[in-house]
């Protein structure tokens, strides 16, 4: 089995191109969740039209957005804390 997430957004880099959110239900605001935690896919490199992939961390402090915590870039290097590892 496969699950794949496609993105439609234009050839640049550095463009999100789809995500896998993660919510909890809310019991102070009435919606129907709250998004704790997010990957997302994004184009790197400078090939048009083969550029490589990257992968952006998100987790959500409390009574915060979502933060960018931590990046794969196409390189492979992990970066913690940057988004420029």
């Amino acid at each position: 089995m496969t699950l794949e997430i496609t993105g439609n957004t234009a050839d640049a880099d550095a463009t999100a191109q789809g995500h896998l959110a993660f919510s909890a239900a809310s019991n102070t605001s009435g919606t129907n969740g709250t998004r704790i935690a997010l990957i997302r896919s994004l184009t790197a490199g400078t090939t048009a039209l083969n550029r490589g992939g990257a992968l952006a961390f998100f987790t959500k402090g409390d009574a915060v957005g979502l933060v960018e915590t931590m990046r794969l870039d196409n390189a492979g290097n992990v970066g913690i804390g940057t988004t420029a590892p």
